[in-house]
């Protein structure tokens, strides 16, 4: 989000924006947050070591690292190698960027994708022959439905203990 974004947010105290590409540098003090959260921006980032080591640096020890991400993205502004990959590799990209920058205790993969919903009962042949039929069509409606609603995007966390 953006500065103008950020401001127009009534429930939001405090912001900072910054440009992490230019400068990967964090504007806070050497371990003064116990959790860093990034959402669904990580495929942007063009020096992702050094954020990484920025992020690792301003994490109290036992922080934790929280990096999402699913499998939409701009893709005019994400970087080449995250266009590429499916999703093992996207979530192995995240891990070597931990991996590579600091010593993490540990670095867990997470899929938080909610599970599929059981399908319906189908209707018996009683139901289908006493409804005419449309027992039959409401299972094959609701079926489809949850199908559809069983569809969405790959929701992935890659998380770093400091």
């Amino acid at each position: 989000m953006n500065a103008e974004e950020l401001a127009r947010n009534d429930r939001l105290t405090e912001f900072v924006t910054s440009d992490l590409n230019q400068d990967p540098r964090l504007p806070f003090d050497d371990e003064s947050f116990d959790v860093v959260n990034c959402v669904v921006s990580v495929d942007y980032l063009t020096q992702p070591r050094e954020v990484f080591q920025e992020i690792y640096r301003v994490l109290r020890p036992q922080g934790k690292c929280l990096i999402s991400f699913s499998n939409r993205c701009f893709p005019t502004k994400a970087v080449a190698m995250w266009l590429q990959a499916d999703d093992i590799g996207r979530m192995t990209i995240v891990a070597s960027y931990f991996h590579y920058s600091a010593a993490w205790k540990s670095i867990e993969a997470l899929d938080i994708k909610p599970p599929n919903p059981p399908p319906p009962r189908p209707p018996s042949a009683g139901d289908i022959f006493a409804t005419g039929g449309n027992a039959a069509f409401s299972w094959v409606r609701t079926t489809m439905v949850g199908a559809k609603e069983a569809m969405t995007d790959p929701m992935f966390v890659i998380k770093g203990t400091k």
